[in-house]
């Protein structure tokens, strides 16, 4: 994280590379070092003519031609390839050898004037020349990995700062256990709360609970922890909001199992001596969510889980042998809750 902090910041400072590469499955976070690279070499009036975004199926020739190029009534042009198919995995498949030198002579020495950035919302593959070259001529490669634990809870907690809020803790915990790591999902929740807050200073859990609605995972939670409780009503109940969202049967057994399943893990490593933080770093959870994990774990014995385990199991092959899933998903909470 702290090299695109880096990288934005220079951009900012008006200190361009003359080729990037952008890469890696965090597309919200490459999206913005595009913006800045617009807003710093192409000003509104001359994007017709020194901005290209082009498919990553371009020729080589049509697209070595274009970067040398020299800007229109302005000092650069910027370029930026998406997803091309030279960095791509293909098997079988040869770059055209008289083509490629073209680009290769370019890439040793790429014109002033133009900014050309291969942007690949994914992995590339490393094997193909283009991305061989593109190391070898020392150019400014940058892999955008999910934000995942404490780094993912202070880019939250600085994106509302720079929004003119502070959120307090337990609200980016519940924000991250009901959008996940999807950065463009939690800026969005984060601006309806900023507009809703308004004029308050502070974000907190109530606000944040109010107007962020619960995901499928928060309610398989609710779920469990009255199946732990041992209350029918309040688990049935749970049940028919997993429903009512349209989530497929097979899905939500399959995500009580997990739960369970989880729950049984934790069990175990603690009876064992092992420390949370040890358990969140073997299981790769988020401390929020094995935080309530471990608040379920008193919940239930060993035999139960185990027991429920083997309930689950039975009620997953009746799903798939065409017994009715709405009544066979109700008789099972109401056994796994007995």
């Amino acid at each position: 994280m702290r090299e695109i902090e880096k990288l934005l910041e220079k951009i900012k400072a008006g200190e361009i590379a003359p080729l990037y590469l952008l890469y890696g499955s965090e597309e919200y976070l490459q999206e913005k070092v595009i913006l800045e690279l617009k807003k710093a070499l192409v000003p509104a009036e001359s994007s017709a003519f020194n901005l290209n975004e082009l498919a990553g199926d371009i020729g080589i020739k049509e697209l070595v031609d274009l970067a040398n190029t020299l800007p229109l009534f302005a000092p650069k042009r910027l370029i930026v390839v998406r997803d091309s198919t030279l960095l791509q995995r293909k098997k079988g498949e040869q770059e055209n050898a008289a083509e490629f030198k073209l680009l290769e002579d370019y890439l040793a020495n790429p014109l002033d004037s133009t900014c050309l950035v291969f942007w690949q919302t994914g992995n590339v593959s490393k094997q193909r020349k283009l991305y061989r070259q593109l190391v070898k001529n020392k150019h400014l490669l940058i892999e955008f990995k999910p934000l995942r634990g404490q780094k993912l809870n202070k880019w939250l907690l600085e994106t509302a700062q720079n929004m003119g809020k502070t959120l307090e803790q337990q609200a980016a915990n519940y924000l991250i256990f009901n959008h996940g790591e999807c950065l463009r999902d939690l800026v969005n929740e984060l601006e309806k709360l900023v507009l809703y807050s308004d004029q308050a200073k502070v974000i907190d859990l109530k606000m944040t609970q109010t107007l962020v609605a619960q995901s499928f995972e928060s309610n398989i939670f609710d779920l469990v922890d009255a199946l732990g409780a041992k209350n029918k009503v309040m688990a049935l109940k749970e049940l028919r909001k997993l429903l009512l969202m349209k989530e497929l049967p097979v899905k939500i057994l399959f995500m009580i199992t997990r739960q369970i399943r989880l729950i049984l893990l934790i069990k175990d490593f603690l009876q064992q001596g092992w420390e949370m933080k040890e358990i969140i770093n073997k299981l790769a959870l988020h401390p929020f969510v094995a935080g309530k994990i471990r608040r379920q774990v008193s919940n239930f014995s060993f035999s139960e889980l185990e027991n429920s385990l083997i309930l689950l199991r039975e009620y997953d092959l009746k799903l798939k042998s065409g017994y009715d899933p709405d009544l066979t998903l109700e008789n099972l909470i109401i056994r796994l809750a007995t």
